[in-house]
């Protein structure tokens, strides 16, 4: 199965057609090491909080959840703020989808308003092709939406479309 097939099984569905794993551990844990400055070693074990498999195609699984702080993201900051949303409430988080257990794609989401709702991270795109103080208009792929609106809604989310217009953010057609 190719990717834009996935995509095309996930996105007439809802969360009566997935099965949400909620507890005990997940099995894809970041790993990561260091020292503690007395001669011994930390590890921070790091893991989804929700697991999620299609129903009616077990192959096609969703993990969300894993904290993404860790990363820089220049974009979090620039589009938060202006949006409107408290940027100290806002937290970044991996969603990835699992084909046959292995990782096919990934995407950076946003709690949003002290965890009422996720929304896909955006890029930026200016229609004046960079020129400095122009206002960049926000922008996020069809794909991320899907799957970003997807774990909002197996959360018990009810309002990512209303998140979603306030955000300011652009949905692409492709």
């Amino acid at each position: 199965m190719q990717l834009p097939q996935i995509y095309l099984a996930i996105e007439p569905t809802g969360p009566a057609q997935w099965n949400a794993i909620t507890f005990g551990p997940l099995f894809h844990q970041n790993l990561s090491a260091s020292g503690n400055g007395q001669g011994g070693s930390v590890v921070r074990v790091v893991q989804h909080g929700t697991r999620a498999v299609l129903n009616d195609d077990v192959d096609i699984s969703i993990e969300f959840g894993m904290d993404a702080a860790a990363i820089q993201i220049d974009a979090l900051l620039d589009w938060v703020k202006p949006a409107n949303f408290e940027y100290d409430n806002a937290r970044p988080f991996f969603v990835d989808l699992f084909y046959r257990g292995e990782l096919v794609d990934r995407v950076i989401a946003v709690w949003i308003d002290q965890y009422r709702a996720a929304l896909p991270l955006p890029y930026s795109v200016t229609a004046d092709g960079g020129v400095k103080g122009a206002v960049p208009t926000w922008h996020v792929s069809r794909r991320s939406f899907l799957l970003v609106r997807l774990i909002d809604q197996l959360r018990g989310g009810l309002e990512f479309d209303r998140y979603f217009a306030l955000s300011g953010l652009s949905l692409d057609r492709a």
